[in-house]
């Protein structure tokens, strides 16, 4: 037993679960910074705004595996985190807060910034729990990282009383929590599962964000190349394969291309591993190819058949599951199918596909191409670089494979379905302090840069020189295609009054260009990658060709809300 404080304590069970970075603003709760400044073993982040620091986190849990630590005020700044543990909830991340709340001494009096957080932290968390007692902080904390990374991922949000933090009393050394947990399919559904698909012809593998969670990279390699099948992922199963994978073939739903469709819609077999099959990824559920069975693989068995009856379910973690299948399938198929005609074919329709995306991104008329925009992205950021996604209209084009393609594993930060926009601007800068020697990419709206552009001075002060390419269309765009083609006009999307992106990338010590001839572009790039190399983050102001849609964009909204007015 060691005499210390409750924050002394959460310091400790940071420091033994080998936290690096603590993400957060300083208010309430001084005593936790005080107490992590003097252990000097982790480094604190001071951001501009709480909900950059969760989204730090999100980033930092998405590329480790590890929980993403958030450290900020009662009240106000708690409420700030909302967003990025929405996102984190969804995506399957784990995330958790140690976070002051008022003295409670003064319970329901109406103390200063006294607020039901817990309640609230309750719809968007693993757990949410307000300490009670000093002595049970240990707990608490090897709890929270527990329930953080085993089973289904997520977030954890706790809540230490100003009273109850400083107090000192003597408690037991930490322990660390046990983790990672992991749980094997049952064995009769891994033969069932193998049996369906030796008999399938014609297989597609769908890989979510389970296969990113589990790190089961290898495992699906492996498998795909010994059966041949071709492999989609969703948004947030993007970085399970690289993209210039021969089986690869992009993105699912609203993300897709050419050849996505035309292999996804002929599959006489779907292979769901880690994802949710949820409205963007399916077109609103109204693509899925016709009379193909449903394997479905996840962590989670509360997401099975949710929104498609599998034939068969596997629970368990992706990466032992993807390892089992092959086994089973190497004992009742001698050779592989990687030499198939279809893989062949595959093939060749990517490379013809390919060098149609070339010639149609060689258009130089006025506006620029976001697509143009895009491909020169692609191939001069090139391997070792890690895309941070926003997502509206234009940015879109980035999440469309080969426009983009991610040619490295879990080199992709994308948002979940709840699509909180800055997540991508802010994201990339925990992206580049955690792995330094890669580039980081994001490409954003300007919708979502104008909202979390304050934390440009956070990637100066903390030696993150990462490239934001902002496609520039004056408007949120989205929303204004969907005002202006299904109800009479826009109202409200317009930045009529816009920033300059290059002053104030200036001011804040950063490198700033714009780039309105499409002549430009690939300049431009270089000149970024420059500035990175130099230690400078750099924002591309690149203005670009607002009507410039994806065909499957349209595509998905004409199914989703029918033919305009």
């Amino acid at each position: 037993m060691v005499n210390k404080t409750g924050w002394e304590s959460v310091i400790e069970a940071l420091k033994t679960e080998n936290v690096e970075y603590v993400y957060g603003l300083v208010g309430g709760g001084i005593d936790f910074w005080d107490e992590l400044d003097k252990d000097g073993s982790m480094k604190p982040i001071h951001v501009r705004h709480e909900a950059s620091a969760t989204f730090m986190a999100y980033a930092h849990g998405r590329l480790t595996g590890e929980p993403g630590i958030v450290f900020t005020s009662p009240g106000p700044g708690a409420a700030y985190m909302f967003p990025g543990f929405l996102e984190a909830w969804s995506a399957c991340i784990p995330m958790i807060s140690p976070a002051p709340c008022p003295p409670l001494a003064h319970d329901g009096k109406g103390v200063l910034q006294e607020a039901d957080m817990i309640g609230a932290f309750k719809t968007v968390t693993k757990w949410s729990f307000k300490v009670p007692v000093v002595e049970n902080i240990p707990w608490a904390m090897q709890r929270a990282f527990s329930l953080a990374v085993n089973g289904r991922p997520g977030p954890v949000y706790l809540e230490i009383p100003m009273d109850v933090g400083p107090q000192k009393k003597d408690m037991p050394e930490y322990k660390p929590s046990v983790r990672p947990l992991k749980t094997r399919g049952d064995h009769n559904k891994i033969n069932e599962a193998v049996n369906l698909i030796l008999k399938s012809e014609r297989p597609v593998i769908v890989a979510g964000g389970g296969v990113i969670l589990s790190r089961a990279f290898n495992e699906l390699k492996e498998f795909s190349e010994y059966l041949g099948i071709p492999v989609a992922t969703t948004a947030s199963g993007r970085g399970s394969i690289p993209e210039d994978h021969p089986l690869s073939i992009g993105l699912t739903g609203l993300y897709r291309t050419k050849i996505g469709k035309e292999f996804y819609q002929s599959a006489d077999l779907v292979i769901s591993i880690g994802s949710q099959f949820e409205e963007l990824e399916t077109q609103a559920w109204k693509m899925y190819p016709h009379n193909a069975k449903f394997l479905e693989i996840n962590i989670d068995s509360f997401e099975m058949g949710r929104n498609i009856m599998p034939d068969v379910a596997v629970v368990g973690d992706a990466k032992l599951i993807l390892a089992d299948l092959l086994c089973g399938i190497k004992e009742k198929l001698a050779h592989g199918r990687l030499d198939s005609d279809r893989v062949k074919n595959l093939i060749k329709a990517k490379k013809d596909y390919e060098s149609l995306i070339d010639e149609e991104c060689t258009d130089l008329s006025k506006p620029t191409k976001t697509r143009k925009v895009i491909r020169a992205l692609s191939k001069l950021f090139g391997n070792n670089t890690i895309l941070c996604n926003e997502n509206g209209m234009s940015d879109l084009w980035s999440y469309m494979c080969p426009y983009y393609k991610v040619l490295d594993v879990n080199d992709c930060i994308p948002p979940a379905e709840q699509t909180a926009m800055g997540l991508g601007v802010v994201g990339a800068i925990a992206a580049k302090m955690l792995l330094p020697e890669k580039n980081v990419l994001c490409v954003s709206g300007d919708g979502a840069f104008q909202m979390f552009m304050k934390e440009m001075p956070t990637a100066v002060q903390y030696g993150a020189p990462v490239t934001w390419a902002i496609m520039n269309n004056g408007a949120l765009n989205w929303s204004k295609y969907v005002q202006k083609y299904w109800f009479g006009g826009p109202v409200a999307t317009d930045f009529i009054v816009a920033p300059d992106y290059v002053k104030i990338a200036e001011a804040n010590k950063c490198y700033g260009e714009r780039i309105e001839n499409p002549n430009d572009v690939e300049q431009a790039i270089e000149n970024a990658l420059q500035a990175n190399k130099e230690g400078i983050p750099a924002a591309l102001d690149f203005v670009i060709d607002p009507e410039d849609r994806s065909e499957f964009f349209e595509e998905y909204h004409r199914l989703g809300f029918g033919s305009p007015k």
